[in-house]
């Protein structure tokens, strides 16, 4: 693995971390948030510097499904993480108060409407380089046979996982924030941090198994 994979792959595990905790705005507090928030912007704009060749090269070559899908996600993340970025600087009460700019309720909705595809985007785009991941992990750990019992195993997490992510789906009321339907749900951080967490995380497992699966379907498709 070369320096700059390093760099790219350090920088994802950081961004995934950071969404998750920007989530989790009632345990973090107003300034946190607002700290996480421009960190994880400056990680995105660094993540897009470091894939510069992407751009580059978006008019050149062949269009395959793949491709589609992956162009057409990473431009949706894009368009997510701008506009939670504006909407942010819109709404800050401390990093940004000095803009002296009034959000109001309105602007405070398309954040959370942001965020919440925002966390979509980056899941489903986790998904399409999963196999990478695989592939990765297989090197670095130097097991290289398929054994089926643990190909099973990973399966019913996998299962699992998404089982818990559908619903967590719908105790998080994330329908909502994907489609901007005002909400007063809140979790209870008295009650359990870390349920909150493995939540969210349950349901980026959602979008990353759906996507790594119908990719796996794909390629077979093709071949």
């Amino acid at each position: 693995m070369n320096r700059k994979l390093k760099i790219k792959i350090t920088i994802d595990i950081i961004m995934t971390i950071l969404m998750l905790l920007a989530m989790a705005y009632q345990l973090t507090g107003n300034y946190l948030h607002e700290i996480i928030g421009v960190t994880l912007f400056v990680l995105f704009f660094l993540h897009n510097m470091l894939n510069i060749k992407w751009y580059k090269a978006i008019y050149k070559g062949k269009y395959n499904l793949r491709r589609i899908i992956s162009t057409v996600v990473n431009v949706l993340m894009l368009s997510s993480m701008i506009l939670l970025m504006i909407t942010g600087i819109m709404i800050s009460k401390d990093v940004f108060a000095f803009l002296e700019i009034s959000g109001g309720f309105a602007v405070r909705g398309l954040h959370t409407f942001a965020a919440a595809w925002g966390l979509v985007f980056m899941s489903v785009h986790v998904g399409m380089h999963w196999q990478m991941l695989i592939n990765m992990t297989t090197k670095i750990t130097g097991h290289t046979d398929k054994n089926i019992i643990v190909t099973i195993i990973m399966r019913l997490i996998a299962v699992g996982i998404v089982v818990y992510g559908i619903k967590s789906f719908f105790d998080l009321d994330i329908s909502s924030k994907l489609f901007m339907q005002t909400t007063f749900s809140y979790w209870n951080f008295d009650e359990s941090i870390m349920g909150f967490f493995l939540s969210y995380i349950s349901i980026m497992g959602i979008y990353i198994a759906v996507t790594y699966y119908l990719l796996v379907l794909i390629n077979k498709f093709h071949k």
